[in-house]
């Protein structure tokens, strides 16, 4: 647990840090306008990972991998509904290849 907690503040904070000397005042201008909605996104961040560090504590790693991958799914949903982006071909192979992927880790013969 100790390196999921120094991979993610340190993580944040360098890539943070990177960001505000190149882009400060955008930043300043996002965080004034929407600050609300930013600590929300890093909240839900911050806990999905945590999510998977402890599903993987219980867990085959593997089968929580390929669980994880549905997230893509949701990515492609949302983005096909909400975005208005196209579901193309490749779209679809790579969302059954997951769909099998997610399938085949609960497949028993």
């Amino acid at each position: 647990m100790g390196f999921a907690v120094w991979l993610t503040v340190g993580d944040g904070l360098l890539t943070f840090l990177i960001a505000w000397f190149r882009k400060s005042r955008e930043i300043t201008a996002v965080l004034k306008s929407q600050w609300k909605s930013s600590v929300l996104a890093g909240s839900m961040q911050v806990g999905s990972y945590w999510m998977i560090i402890w599903a993987m504590a219980l867990a085959p790693i593997g089968a929580v991998s390929a669980l994880r991958e549905t997230s893509v799914l949701f990515a492609a949903l949302i983005s096909t509904f909400l975005l208005k982006e196209g579901f193309g071909a490749w779209r679809f192979v790579s969302a059954g290849m997951i769909a099998c992927g997610v399938w085949l880790t609960r497949y028993k013969p």
